[in-house]
Formats: structure tokens, C-alpha cells, sequence
């Protein structure tokens, strides 16, 4: 059963995560988001490497495009954004620019630094 026959050029599309079906109902021409193609089936990007979002099959490898918020994508997995910013919680895709910091640390220079280190006397900060 097709995921959403809205997107399908076929709407009898038999395969899972498959946005469009062109001539035959079990051979994926297009997968939805979060879902790369591979041969004519759609495989989910999180089976591949774990809170994977998005991704593709390039030259019969799996590549991790974008992961869950806190994450960023290498090329065997998902890392954590706070692998070269510590105390990130949020990054950008390539993981070396720090866009939120951890509670109690305010980011400086793409630094996460502790609010005290900051202002003298400072316990929190936003």
C-alpha cells in the first residue's frame, strides 16, 4: 500500500516510501523524504545509520544527508554536535559551526562558554 498516492505519477505504487511509481506499480522511481533509493525500492534513511533524516544511494554507497536535531552527519554515522563544540546541543550539517549551547552556557565566537566564565557571579543564563 502506497505511503501517499498524492505524490505518486502511479497510485496502484506498491512500494513503501515511495513517492512515484512510473511505469511499474513495484519499482520505485522516487522515494519520499527520509527514504533513499536503491535499485527500484525505497529504503528508510534511519534503518541505514541510526537518526539519519535524510539521505541517498551514490555510486552503490548509503549517504547520510541530514540527522536529528543535536546530530550532524560523517560518513559512517550521526555524530553529536558536541564532538567540536563541546557543550553544543544544536550545529550546522557539517557539524563545525555551533548554533545552541547546552543550559548555563552562552555561545561565544563558536565557543559554548559557562555563563560564569562570562559575568562574574552568573549561575544561568539564557
Amino acid at each position: 500500500m502506497p505511503i501517499d498516492n498524492n505524490h505518486q505519477a502511479n497510485p496502484n505504487c506498491t512500494v513503501v516510501g515511495c513517492a512515484e511509481c512510473i511505469d511499474d506499480p513495484a519499482k520505485c522511481d522516487k522515494c519520499d523524504s527520509g527514504y533513499a533509493i536503491n535499485v527500484a525500492s525505497c529504503i528508510p534513511c534511519g534503518t541505514i545509520y541510526d537518526n539519519c533524516t535524510t539521505c541517498e544511494f551514490i555510486a552503490g554507497s548509503f549517504i547520510c544527508n541530514t540527522c536529528d536535531v543535536g546530530l550532524f552527519p560523517m560518513p559512517d554515522k550521526c555524530a553529536l554536535c558536541d564532538t567540536n563544540v563541546p557543550q553544543c546541543i544544536a550545529c550546522t550539517n557539517d557539524g563545525i559551526t555551533c548554533k545552541t549551547c547546552k543550559a548555563n552556557y552562552v555561545l561565544t565566537s563558536n565557543k559554548c562558554v559557562k555563563c560564569s566564565e562570562q559575568i562574574s557571579d552568573c549561575e544561568s543564563c539564557e
